[in-house]
């Protein structure tokens, strides 16, 4: 019996060896086109448009915070006495006497740094749930590409068994056998089929102009640049956009008391008035200028602001306390994933030492069996299962260890392309 079918199934894996290369070696195993086409689609997506939007709506709000806080006000009036008409001009400015805007300045930078990192945040996220989608998808086609070779495999061999049973070399039992088989794989391969469109929509999702015939890549992708699979040190862990957002929220509620203090410190308005007097006085015609000054001081009588000013101490110790308990979450989760990431390559690696390519081997070994009449038709459909799901977990097992070498270099801030 000639059953002889190439087996595919998941090859290549996301090691820390392969992602440090160096220019010239990416140069080999990725188009520039590709990288710029998927890095277009990236940015491109709904949810970096909005990221790009937030970013532009906070800088220009930091930068409006930071402005001069009083602006001069012109007043003027008229006013007529019998015969005499009063009209004035007033110019009133009020002084920032407790220096405000130098702590907004200092606050609206801070302002400018958390909007940057949140974007930089959102980049990351969105670059990792590409490449997830994709992980997902080569491997669901792979798995499909398996059960349905396997399907046609059955196929032929329950036509097999019909022509052997007409010699007499087979008994009805073995054809029943095979039968109740062949309805296993037909729902396996309605299930693959099924993860393999679901996995298929999410990357259309998030790639709008990726097709089937898209030659994307992820370890391509990822080798085109280079990676430190390393544990960041303290220095560096710091720089890491989510800790740098959170050190930046810390320091803008920290401004945020100091200028609620100082609500209760009024600020003084100083205003120079100057007017002129028409009209007749006995009967004789009057024109008198005259010139005043005034000065306005606000009375914190009433509200003295101390509830505010107790709830942005309040505010701002929660900020310091959640900063030092994101670095500690931080530190474990980095610390983890890295872990889990090189248990899942050793693993592989473990894996791919033992079996090398014997994929098609086995196959030829399990056939020559039956064939030979060595093995019945329930062995020999018993060890194709088992065959079929060593391969299946083989993929699965490559999807894991792709997936969480994703999640550690999105921990550490390193999916740009």
């Amino acid at each position: 019996m000639n059953l002889k079918k190439k087996i595919t199934y998941l090859t290549g894996l996301l090691l820390p060896a392969c992602l440090i290369v160096s220019s010239a070696s990416a140069d080999q195993n990725v188009k520039q086109t590709q990288v710029i086409w998927f890095e277009n689609q990236i940015m491109q997506h709904p949810s970096m448009i909005a990221a790009k939007a937030r970013l532009n709506m906070q800088l220009s709000l930091a930068n409006a915070s930071s402005q001069p806080i009083y602006n001069p006000e012109l007043t003027s009036s008229y006013d007529r006495e019998g015969d005499g008409n009063n009209y004035t001009v007033g110019f009133n400015q009020t002084i920032d006497l407790w220096d405000r805007r130098a702590i907004l300045i200092e606050q609206a930078k801070f302002k400018k740094v958390e909007a940057k990192q949140n974007y930089a945040e959102s980049y990351q996220e969105t670059i990792a749930n590409a490449f997830i989608a994709l992980i997902h998808y080569q491997s669901a086609k792979h798995r499909l590409d398996l059960v349905k070779e396997q399907e046609i495999h059955m196929d032929e061999l329950i036509d097999e068994i019909k022509k052997r049973q007409k010699v007499n070399e087979l008994s009805e039992l073995d054809l029943q056998i095979s039968l109740f088989s062949i309805s296993t794989k037909l729902n396996e391969t309605a299930l693959a089929s099924v993860q393999f469109y679901n996995a298929q929509a999410q990357v259309k999702a998030i790639l709008p102009n990726w097709n089937e015939t898209s030659d994307i890549n992820v370890e391509a992708l990822l080798k085109s640049n280079s990676f430190d699979i390393k544990l960041p040190d303290h220095q560096a862990l710091l720089m890491l956009p989510k800790l740098k957002q959170a050190y930046a929220k810390m320091k803008i509620d920290e401004y945020q008391n100091q200028l609620e203090k100082l609500e209760s410190k009024s600020d003084l308005t100083i205003g120079l008035t100057t007017g002129l007097t028409t009209g007749l006085t006995t009967g004789q015609s009057v024109n008198e200028n005259t010139i005043g000054i005034n000065f306005t001081f606000p009375l914190n009588i009433r509200n003295n602001f101390t509830d505010k000013v107790a709830a942005s101490t309040s505010k701002q110790l929660a900020s310091q306390a959640n900063y030092a308990s994101m670095v500690i979450t931080k530190t474990s989760q980095i610390k983890a994933a890295r872990s889990v990431m090189k248990q899942y390559i050793r693993q592989v690696k473990h894996w791919k030492r033992l079996t090398g390519n014997s994929g098609q081997r086995s196959l030829n070994l399990i056939e020559s069996k039956w064939d030979a009449g060595d093995m019945s038709t329930t062995d020999y459909l018993l060890v194709l299962q088992q065959r079929i799901d060593g391969l299946t977990a083989a993929i699965t097992l490559k999807q894991q260890a792709k997936l969480a070498t994703i999640d550690y270099l999105k921990l550490t801030a390193q999916l740009a392309l």
